[in-house]
């Protein structure tokens, strides 16, 4: 953001020296993590029924799952924005335009909820993260999960519980990768979590090994 005011100022004339055209910045790739079908099959299995609270984050996080949209949508979306089993979503972030199919899981929490409420029953972005850590662990997804970062050019490593990294960004992800693995086409994928580039979306196929796999075996195996 800082090189395209430099840049506006050396248009304007208001700068004389351009070295700052020579800077470059690395961007470090964030790590994805998602549910695979059994996890999130787990979750959805879970006996919450003397639980509302956790019970509602649940069935929140799952709609996400099988929507692919993110928290700040689900919690504008209204029930009278979905007409015909079609969501029609004008995105928070890029004020796109997009119909989403309210099918299999996301359609029984629909059904489940808009005879109570105008909308989804949503908390706080902060208190979901937190109730999704507990709810993923009560449901034993703690598969050992690594994370590596980097302070400066220093690379550093944690090793924890699945469920420690569980945020509501996690659904996003779990769309597009176990869509993948089932087999819709990147373009759909992309029409229905309103993606632009590719080169986003590319990032999810070196972490997703069973898309990979499941393509060659189609035709090689």
């Amino acid at each position: 953001m800082f090189k395209t005011y430099l840049n506006w100022a050396y248009d304007k004339k208001l700068l004389i020296d351009t070295s700052f055209k020579k800077f470059t910045m690395k961007e470090e790739e964030t790590e994805i993590y998602a549910l695979t079908k059994e996890e999130l099959q787990k979750l959805e299995n879970l006996d919450l029924s003397k639980n509302s609270k956790l019970e509602k984050v649940r069935d929140i996080f799952i709609f996400q799952c099988y929507t692919g949209q993110r928290y700040e949508d689900v919690k504008n979306l209204y029930f009278t924005d979905i007409v015909e089993n079609f969501w029609n979503l004008r995105t928070q972030k890029t004020k796109e335009l997009i119909q989403i199919p309210i099918v299999g899981g996301a359609l029984k929490i629909y059904n489940k909820y808009k005879e109570h409420y105008d909308k989804m029953p949503i908390i706080t972005n902060q208190k979901m993260n937190e109730y999704l850590k507990e709810l993923c662990k009560l449901a034993e997804i703690d598969t050992s999960t690594k994370k590596i970062y980097y302070i400066g050019s220093k690379r550093f490593e944690k090793t924890l519980p699945k469920y420690e990294f569980m945020t509501t960004h996690v659904a996003r992800k779990t769309f597009v990768t176990l869509s993948m693995e089932k087999g819709l086409g990147l373009e759909i994928i992309m029409k229905v979590t309103g993606h632009k580039k590719y080169d986003v979306l590319k990032r999810y196929l070196k972490y997703n090994k069973n898309f990979i796999y499941n393509a060659i075996d189609k035709v090689w195996g």
